[in-house]
C-alpha cells in the first residue's frame, strides 16, 4: 500500500490543490491584516529605490514565473537627464540586483513599461526617449532575467513616422513569441495610436500598423494586453473629439496576433461623463479595462468593464463602479491579472494639499462588480501615487508606487506584497 499526501489550500473562499506551500508566502514576516477585507494580508513596505534629491516616478512591474520574482522599472529625474532604471524583487520581498536600462547624458528617457517572455527568460522594456532637438520617440531594450545581458537600445515604430511617439505600453504573446508595443503618435493637431510587433527571439522589429486615427482628434495614453482565448490583443485608449478640454471616452480595438485583422473601434465607455487614463489586463477568455470616470470637476471615480477575448463588450454599457464618492479624487488606475481574486485594480486618491494615498480592490473574472471592499495599500501622509501591480502564479501581487515620504522630500520607488491568507490542510489518502 502506498500513502499519498496532498496539501489542500484554502484561499479566502477559493480552493486549490498544491504539492507544497505556496512560494509567495516564503520569508514574509511582520505581516498585518487589512481590517476591512478579512483574509487579506500585506507585507511591510519594500524600499525598491531610495536616492536623495532625485525624483523617481512612473513605476511599472512584470512577474517572472521561472524565477518567482518581479522586475520593477521606473525613471529617475536628474534635472536635464532622466534615466530608466530597473530592480529585481523576489516574490518574498527580498531585494535583488538593480541596473540602468537607459542613460543618455542631457537627454530624457521616461515613462517605461515592461513585459516578460517566459520562452526566452527575458524582458522587453519600452520608454519614451526625448532628444529635445529631434522630438520624442519610443525606444526599447531586451534584458536578460537577471540583468546580466542587455541588447542594444532600438527604436520602435516606423522611423519615417512623422511627429512625436510617446507613452508606450507593451504586452507579450507566448503563442506567437512576440511583443506588441503600442504608443501615442502626435502630429499637428492630431494624436493617434500606433502598434509595432517585436520578435522576442532576437528583437527584430516586424510589422507596424496604425490602430486608429482621424484628423484633429485626440487618441492618447494607450495600453495593451493579450488574451489567449481568441489569440487577440486588446488595445485601449483615451479619446477626445477635438481638444484636450473636451470630455473623453474610452475606446479600443481587438487585434489578432499578427495585426492582419482588427475589430471596428469598440465603445468601452462613451457616456456623458468625462473618462480618461485607461488600463487593461487579460485573462484566459476576457479582458478587464479600468479607467478614471469624472461625473463632475470635483469627483473622480474608478470604473471598469469586461471585454470578451473576441472584442465584444460585456456587462453594463457604462461599466461598473470600483471606487469613489462625491467630492473624492481617484485617478491613475492600473489593473493586473493573475491575482487570487482574478484581477487587482490599484489607483491613487487625492486627500488634499500634497497628500495622495494608494488603494486597491479585486475583481473576479466574469463578474461585473468589485469583489469585497476596497482596501488601503499606502495611506501615509504626503504623496503616494502612480501605482502599478503584477501578480505571480499563486495569486500573490506586488504593488509598486512613487512615494514621497522620504526625508529629503523627493519621490522614491516603494512596493508592497498583497495576498489572501492561506490555510494548509494536510490530507492523507490511502492508495495502492
Amino acid at each position: 500500500m502506498k500513502r499519498i499526501s496532498i496539501v489542500l489550500i484554502l484561499v479566502a473562499g477559493f480552493f486549490a490543490v498544491s504539492g507544497s506551500a505556496a512560494a509567495g508566502l516564503a520569508g514574509q514576516s511582520g505581516l498585518t491584516s487589512i481590517n476591512n477585507l478579512p483574509g487579506m494580508n500585506f507585507g511591510p513596505f519594500i524600499n525598491i529605490w531610495l536616492e536623495t534629491n532625485i525624483d523617481s516616478d512612473s513605476p511599472a512591474v512584470a512577474y517572472n514565473r521561472l524565477h518567482n520574482e518581479y522586475l520593477v522599472v521606473w525613471h529617475n529625474d536628474r534635472g536635464p537627464t532622466i534615466d530608466v532604471y530597473a530592480r529585481r524583487v523576489k516574490a518574498d520581498g527580498t531585494l535583488l540586483s538593480n541596473f540602468t536600462i537607459s542613460h543618455n547624458a542631457n537627454f530624457r528617457n521616461y515613462n517605461p513599461d515592461v513585459a516578460y517572455s517566459s520562452k526566452h527568460d527575458e524582458y522587453l522594456v519600452v520608454w519614451t526617449y526625448d532628444s529635445i532637438i529631434t522630438g520624442s520617440d519610443t525606444w526599447a531594450r531586451r534584458v536578460k532575467w537577471d540583468g546580466s545581458w542587455m541588447g542594444p537600445e532600438f527604436q520602435v515604430g516606423r522611423p519615417d513616422r512623422s511627429g512625436n511617439q510617446v507613452n508606450p505600453a507593451v504586452a507579450y504573446n507566448e503563442q506567437a513569441d512576440e511583443y506588441l508595443v503600442v504608443y501615442e503618435n502626435r502630429w499637428g493637431a492630431t494624436k493617434d495610436i500606433d502598434a509595432q510587433r517585436v520578435r522576442a527571439s532576437d528583437g527584430q522589429v516586424l510589422s507596424w500598423a496604425n490602430i486608429a486615427t482621424s484628423p484633429g482628434t485626440l487618441r492618447h495614453f494607450p495600453d495593451v494586453a493579450y488574451s489567449p482565448g481568441d489569440d487577440n490583443y486588446l488595445i485601449v485608449y483615451w479619446y477626445q473629439p477635438s481638444s484636450s478640454t473636451d470630455p473623453g471616452d474610452i475606446l479600443g480595438k481587438a487585434v489578432n496576433s499578427n495585426m492582419s485583422e482588427m475589430s471596428n473601434e469598440i465603445n468601452i465607455c462613451v457616456d456623458a461623463n468625462d473618462q480618461s487614463f485607461p488600463s487593461v489586463a487579460g485573462e484566459a477568455n476576457e479582458f478587464l479595462v479600468v479607467w478614471e470616470d469624472n461625473p463632475s470637476s470635483s469627483t473622480h471615480e474608478i470604473y471598469a468593464r469586461r471585454i470578451a477575448s473576441d472584442g465584444i463588450p460585456q456587462g453594463p454599457a457604462g461599466g461598473f463602479w470600483i471606487s469613489g464618492t462625491p467630492g473624492s479624487g481617484n485617478g491613475s488606475p492600473q489593473v493586473a491579472s493573475g491575482a487570487t481574486g482574478g484581477y487587482l485594480v490599484v489607483w491613487d486618491r487625492y486627500m488634499g494639499g500634497v497628500d495622495f494615498n494608494v488603494h486597491g480592490r479585486f475583481v473576479r473574472p466574469g463578474i461585473d462588480s468589485g469583489f469585497n471592499s476596497e482596501f488601503p495599500i499606502d495611506n501615509d501622509i504626503l504623496k503616494q501615487w502612480h501605482p502599478a501591480a503584477a501578480c505571480n502564479q499563486t495569486g500573490d501581487c506586488l504593488v509598486v508606487e512613487s512615494d514621497g515620504n522620504s526625508a529629503g522630500g523627493d519621490q522614491e520607488i516603494r512596493g508592497r506584497l498583497i495576498w489572501f491568507a492561506r490555510v494548509f490542510l494536510p490530507i492523507n489518502l490511502k492508495g495502492y
